[in-house]
């Protein structure tokens, strides 16, 4: 045990004598062992606070609060480890600083009530509160990590859990290089901390959260007026031909694709009207014939649904080998429906990697609306077509009218026999198409 050895002397009657005092400091050198354990948690306290207001990203400031532990507090390893709610609810090393060398990557630690959660870090999540090993040769709940924990220099451990308004967020942990390092004071200053850094986790995903949300309402009023501005756009004609345009133009201008393709249906082909933009590396006398049930916009035809690949050269379904020249990285085939038909399919492509499913609900939404004005245009322009159609009729009916009667005029007006007969065959020949001609054959029966 420690000592406190003081040497005096002093004169006596047989001369001078030699006075030794000796003390027990054990007691004072523990507490003064203490106190330097908590003058050094409260650095690791102050350092982690500092942190936790300046670093707003989340695997920073793990990194940063491990770095801290081990530089400040002279550990020799902290980890910390996120408790995932899937049915292992296995405990997943984010973070480490500090001699750690393969050690975590044998761990396999889980935070259910099973043998490999019942260590200190399984235990400490669970429960909620700190649990310390003071000497891992010997505490038998250590058992499935002692020996790579021997290796590694590791004799005594803490496992502070991570839990805020009810969030079991995982553990930090901690490892000293001597049994016993971790003391009741030093634990609670250490727990504090702890405490503090899953706070402030909660808040920088409440904060991201709220980032989150406000982009998405942004995201939201930007696609309402787009949609709007669409809307107006291809509902201010009942021209096919700007109904299409516009429908294109459209997309450009709130998806943002670096192509676009309008098919309209026709039978079992899908026949090729734009592509976009202008300077589109395919050219629209380039596209081949496309079919329904071939390729992306022809399956997106027959399955009267969107399809969408991330990625078209590891896509089966995408056989346009033109599309993959053009350098086409993903794609989104949206199928125009009205009435439960199809009667088109607007396709976008990207060069770079796309979730074009990610804006899927958006993209539907864009696709009706351009569905309702194409069907109307398709509808106007049918009805066009038979009016066209009626008209010519009536035309026809018409001059045929108006040379009956004037055969019918020159008949019962005096005139000489040939006059009349010519007549006759001029209005007849006013009644047949340009290619035909009249001529009429007198019959004599006395001739005969």
């Amino acid at each position: 045990f420690p000592v406190d050895v003081s040497l005096n002397t002093m004169e006596t009657e047989d001369g001078r004598a030699a006075i030794a005092i000796i003390r027990d400091v054990t007691i004072r050198k523990h507490a003064e062992v203490l106190q330097q354990r908590t003058n050094r948690a409260l650095r690791i306290l102050s350092e982690t606070s500092q942190s936790l207001i300046h670093i707003q990203d989340e695997q920073e400031l793990f990194n940063d609060i491990c770095r801290i532990v081990v530089e400040t507090g002279g550990y020799r390893l902290a980890w910390i480890g996120l408790a995932e709610h899937d049915q292992k609810k296995t405990v997943r090393p984010i973070a480490q600083y500090g001699y750690e060398e393969g050690y975590l990557e044998a761990l396999n630690i889980t935070w259910a009530d099973v043998e490999r959660g019942r260590g200190p870090t399984g235990t400490a999540i669970r429960s909620g509160k700190p649990v310390v090993v003071q000497n891992i040769l010997n505490n038998p709940d250590f058992a499935p990590w002692r020996e790579e924990a021997a290796k590694h220099g590791f004799a005594s451990s803490i496992a502070l859990p991570l839990t805020s308004k009810g969030q079991k967020l995982g553990a930090l942990n901690i490892y000293a290089a001597a049994p016993r390092a971790f003391d009741p004071k030093e634990t609670d200053l250490l727990a504090e901390m702890a405490n503090n850094l899953a706070y402030g986790v909660v808040n920088l995903h409440q904060r991201a959260d709220k980032i989150r949300a406000d982009e998405d309402l942004a995201r939201r009023v930007d696609e309402l007026s787009a949609l709007n501005s669409l809307g107006v756009s291809v509902g201010a004609s009942l021209s096919l031909d700007e109904v299409i345009s516009s429908g294109i133009q459209g997309m450009l201008d709130t998806v943002h694709p670096d192509l676009a393709f309008f098919f309209l249906r026709s039978g079992d082909s899908l026949v090729q009207k734009m592509i976009a933009p202008d300077d589109a590396r395919i050219r629209l006398a380039e596209v081949p014939e496309h079919r329904v049930g071939e390729c992306m916009c022809g399956l997106a035809v027959q399955k009267k649904k969107a399809l969408f690949s991330r990625d078209i050269y590891k896509d089966a379904r995408c056989t346009w080998q033109e599309c993959k020249e053009a350098g086409t990285r993903s794609f989104a085939a949206l199928p125009l429906i009205s009435g439960g038909e199809v009667i088109g399919v607007i396709g976008l492509a990207s060069d770079e990697e796309r979730d074009f499913e990610e804006q899927a609900e958006f993209l539907e939404t864009l696709t009706n609306t351009v569905s309702i004005a194409l069907q109307n245009a398709l509808l106007y322009d049918s009805l066009e077509q038979q009016v066209e159609i009626r008209t010519e009729a009536l035309a026809r009916q018409h001059d045929r009218q108006a040379a009956l009667a004037a055969i019918e005029l020159s008949i019962n007006q005096p005139h000489e026999l040939q006059n009349v007969l010519e007549e006759v065959v001029v209005r007849n020949t006013e009644l047949l198409p340009a290619s035909h001609g009249a001529s009429i054959i007198l019959w004599d029966d006395e001739k005969e």
